[in-house]
């Protein structure tokens, strides 16, 4: 009997997709490597990240859209919302410090979100390159199958630093009688 249940059970994930090694239709997973024939996959998600930015040169204070788009690659939802945050940075690994950050919906399996920021380049920022860095969280509530794929990183240009204000002498205005 025993057996009969376990081949039941393995049909039942096989016709899901949920089995390595089944037909090509089955959901995408971020399992590292193919894995064994009959190893059940994970009903995790696999929360991913891409940035897509209006132009890779800026100046410091200077606004920007970027688009992030969030994809769950893994196979259930996991998490009711996840977080993006928007990092500026001159070195992205680690990230520190987030300049924006929203709450979206966590898209389920197979779907995606997009979510819209228009963060500044900080005023005061030398000239030279730096990065421009989207990541994806949902949190401890949902582990995921993979989070090096969480975070998406873009090389931007500073091109002229914020230049501090001169301030002005100030002048005395002759008073005028008011008629």
């Amino acid at each position: 009997m025993h057996r009969s249940i376990t081949c039941f059970l393995s049909s039942i994930a096989l016709s899901a997709g949920l089995l390595a090694g089944a037909a090509s239709a089955a959901p995408p997973t971020a399992t590292p490597g193919p894995a064994a024939p009959g190893t059940l996959l994970p009903l995790v998600p696999d929360f991913e990240a891409e940035m897509k930015l209006a132009s890779s040169t800026q100046s410091a204070g200077s606004l920007q859209t970027v688009v992030v788009e969030v994809r769950n690659k893994g196979l259930a939802k996991g998490a009711q919302n996840v977080t993006v945050r928007i990092f500026f940075t001159s070195n992205p690994q680690p990230l520190h410090s987030a300049i924006d950050a929203k709450l979206i919906p966590a898209p389920g399996p197979g779907m995606q979100e997009f979510v819209a920021f228009s963060p500044t380049v900080p005023a005061g920022t030398s000239a030279g390159p730096y990065f421009l860095c989207a990541h994806v969280s949902a949190g401890s509530t949902a582990g995921e199958t993979a989070t090096a794929n969480n975070t998406h990183c873009a090389a931007v240009q500073v091109t002229n630093a914020a230049r501090r204000a001169t301030p002005q002498r100030a002048r005395r205005l002759p008073l005028q009688k008011v008629p």
